[in-house]
């Protein structure tokens, strides 16, 4: 965390000067390694473990979902031995539904 001290000044119509202080605090966000692997993948992929991320999406080429990792449970190796080769994008995304990150993999 880290704490922001602003100070404002403003000039009232007569000449009177009023200087008022605030202060808030700032959550910095957690610092997500986002490394997969292996990449390229045959069997399975590994996925990085943050209580940010909820669930992972792997798309195709032409933007169909083909896969969903749901990573709220605290798993992270993924069976992808059912996907075909090729390369995809796999996005990463939190709670509330943002897109967090987008990575490439390729399935072999």
């Amino acid at each position: 965390m880290r704490r922001i001290l602003l100070t404002l000044m403003t000039v009232a119509i007569f000449g009177v000067v009023a200087t008022a202080q605030t202060s808030t605090t700032v959550q910095e966000a957690e610092q997500i390694d986002f490394t997969i692997y292996p990449n390229p993948a045959t069997d399975f992929v590994v996925l990085p473990q943050s209580d940010q991320i909820a669930q992972a999406i792997l798309y195709n080429i032409t933007g169909q979902e083909v896969k969903r990792f749901n990573l709220a449970n605290n798993a992270s190796r993924f069976d992808v031995s059912g996907v075909m080769r090729g390369t995809y994008l796999l996005q990463f995304i939190n709670e509330a539904g943002a897109i967090l990150h987008t990575t490439r993999l390729t399935k072999r």
